[in-house]
This record gives C-alpha cells, structure tokens and sequence, in this order.
C-alpha cells in the first residue's frame, strides 16, 4: 500500500514539474535554451507558431504521462509506470524540435 502511494506521489510530482514548465514556456518563451524571439514580424509568426507547438506536444505528452502512470500503478506492471514517466515527455520534445523549422 505504501509503494503505490508513493509511485501516485511521484507521478502527481512528475505531471506538476511538467505542467509547471508548460505555464513557464508560455509566459516565458525566452527561458527556453537556444530560444529568442525574432524581432522580424514574419520570423516572429513562424516563432509563436512553434511555440505553439510545443506547448501542444507537452500537454498531450502531460496527459500520457498521468494516463500511463495510472495504468501502471493500477495493473501493478513497474515497467508501464517507469516507462510512463520517461517516454511521453521525450517523444513530444522529440516531435516539437523535429518540426522546427529554422
């Protein structure tokens, strides 16, 4: 009983951290490494455009994580909860910077 109340912690704990940064990206775009708004009114369309992107890629990817988790804890399978926290998250960083165009 302890241990799955420590994996739900955890994973609240994980999808928090995720959906803090999604809130951080938005009002800060700048925070993002190697990211600055252009100054240029269309590289400036083409960089919302992407930020978009992201934050569309880290929320489904937010989703995933909590989905997967929970069916990780519920079926007591470790390895779908490990996966659950690792995967979603990389795969959607992954596609967003895979669809950048610079």
């Amino acid at each position: 009983m302890a241990t799955i109340i420590l994996q739900l912690i955890l994973l609240l704990f994980v999808v928090g951290i995720i959906y803090g940064c999604l809130n951080l990206t938005k009002t800060s775009p700048d925070i993002i490494s190697g990211f600055k708004m252009s100054k240029d009114p269309e590289q400036k369309k083409i960089d919302e455009m992407w930020l978009r992107r992201l934050s569309d890629y880290m929320r489904r990817a937010n989703i995933v994580t909590l989905i997967g988790g929970l069916i990780g804890i519920v079926s007591g399978v470790r390895v779908v909860y490990l996966l659950s926290l690792i995967l979603p998250m990389c795969v959607g960083l992954l596609l967003a910077y895979t669809g950048k165009r610079r």
